[in-house]
């Protein structure tokens, strides 16, 4: 079969891919990946598509997001099917809000007293891509209180972890529910237009490929955002990080393929101007702020918007304590100032 498909013409390859795909633009936009990864799969009856939808992490973009224009991908939901929105009052938390059918697919709402077209913050916790719960008291103290008070909407979400779903389902999960908070956003108070992006560690890493692929906000129904905070992340070059001495957290995260690696590196799906970003990192682990001044580096040269900031800090403390009176609180707002934001 491999020598078959080597010497097939463009034109009999379209055929392969078109038997496949029932006519789906697959053509295109995924000749490559069919030949790198499903030459040995027999067209018809869809098995093509199956067998890309299953190297998902290791496809091109043109391939992954004509994928999710024939039908759902793992992590994947139209906006028109998000579950219906839940009201509340001023000043209540909505607790355990579903923003998808998996258990996993949940989030909290912090509303404050007098929200009036609310400027809304998202938090995704960390983990290392395998634990973690939105509801911890380090995700959500200090920070729920600071931006209470502000007048500011605090969510705090949930996404399915590993080995369920692999970092790329994990950053489609997020996707969707930042387009749910968004479709719902005025039940609460809350502006749409107005959301800004935050996440520790693992959480931090996803919601900066949220922000660089443009994909993944898409397929969602992912409306524009204001900008985006990472708190230390160390994981924005994937290929670089795994290439190096690492933790056994990654390998788990991001498997020992490399073929599979710059698909869910951020520094690698950043191809075009991003919307702000904030990069604060931990001088106290060795490649945190490495990471940060690549990625940062990289948007400064695409004409994007990049505040870095190293702190001497621990990796704990860069989450547990923002809302407190500190330099990292003190960051972020002068970020969200230059939003409109506070």
């Amino acid at each position: 079969m491999r020598s078959v498909v080597a010497g097939l013409t463009v034109w009999g390859l379209s055929v392969l891919l078109y038997a496949a795909s029932d006519g789906s633009g697959l053509v295109q936009a995924c000749s490559a990946d069919y030949q790198s990864f499903c030459q040995d799969v027999k067209p018809g009856g869809g098995r093509v598509v199956a067998c890309l939808r299953k190297h998902l992490a290791e496809l091109t973009n043109s391939c992954r997001d004509t994928l999710r224009d024939i039908g759902p991908i793992t992590g994947d939901t139209p906006r028109q099917s998000l579950p219906a929105p839940v009201s509340a009052a001023p000043g209540s938390v909505l607790r355990d809000v579903s923003y998808g059918a998996d258990p996993a697919q949940k989030l909290d709402v912090y509303i404050p007293d007098h929200p009036d077209h609310a400027a809304i913050m998202f938090m995704a916790h960390g983990g290392g891509w395998e634990f973690g719960d939105k509801g911890a008291q380090n995700v959500v103290e200090p920070k729920a209180s600071y931006w209470r008070a502000r007048q500011v909407i605090f969510i705090s979400a949930n996404y399915r972890m590993l080995p369920q779903a692999a970092p790329v389902d994990q950053a489609a999960d997020l996707a969707r529910a930042i387009a749910y908070v968004q479709a719902h956003a005025q039940a609460w108070g809350g502006d749409p237009a107005r959301v800004v992006l935050m996440g520790h560690s693992a959480g931090a890493h996803l919601v900066s490929l949220i922000t660089v692929d443009e994909g993944i906000a898409r397929s969602a129904g992912v409306q524009p955002w204001l900008g985006t905070v990472a708190l230390d992340s160390a994981a924005m070059d994937v290929p670089a990080l795994m290439q190096s001495r690492h933790l056994p957290l990654y390998d788990r995260a991001f498997g020992k393929d490399p073929a599979g690696w710059a698909a869910v590196s951020p520094y690698q799906q950043l191809k075009a101007r991003p919307v702000p970003m904030l990069l604060i990192c931990s001088t106290e682990r060795a490649t945190s702020c490495d990471s940060a001044e690549r990625m940062a580096a990289k948007i400064a040269q695409l004409g994007g918007k990049v505040t870095i900031k190293p702190l001497a800090r621990s990796h704990m403390q860069i989450n547990a304590e923002v809302g407190a009176d500190n330099e990292e609180t003190t960051t972020i707002d002068t970020f969200l100032h230059t939003l409109g934001v506070g």
